[in-house]
């Protein structure tokens, strides 16, 4: 359990699967898990993330070279939401390389403390 601000984590959730969806290969991979006093969520998509982008991409209006075109969906905000509610809940989310060779997208939370005591 996380202490959240309810319609703040379903849009957090909605843009990440929305990000997942446009940009995926095939099969996005979704995993929650409790690690330690965090609350994880991870979403495996795409063709993954060069290390150099890996902090620009949550940047406001930015968008992938092959999604730049708005009808394909997108404005660049995405995940720059996600990174500022992940903030204001006092988490995180980045990006790592997934086992299957794309992107995974990581999202930290830290777990209310009745969850903790459990």
């Amino acid at each position: 359990m996380i202490n959240a601000v309810d319609h703040e984590i379903r849009r957090l959730i909605r843009n990440l699967l929305d990000n997942a969806q446009r940009h995926a290969r095939g099969l996005v991979l979704v995993e929650a898990r409790r690690d330690g006093e965090f609350a994880e969520l991870s979403v495996d998509d795409g063709d993954g993330v060069e290390l150099s982008d890996r902090e620009w991409v949550f940047g406001w209006f930015t968008r992938a070279d092959g999604a730049r075109s708005r009808s394909l969906g997108g404005t660049g905000l995405g995940l720059a939401i996600v990174h500022d509610i992940a903030e204001s809940h006092n988490g995180t989310v980045g990006v790592t390389d997934s086992a299957t060779g794309g992107a995974r997208f990581v999202l930290r939370l830290p777990l209310a403390v009745q969850a903790l005591i459990a």
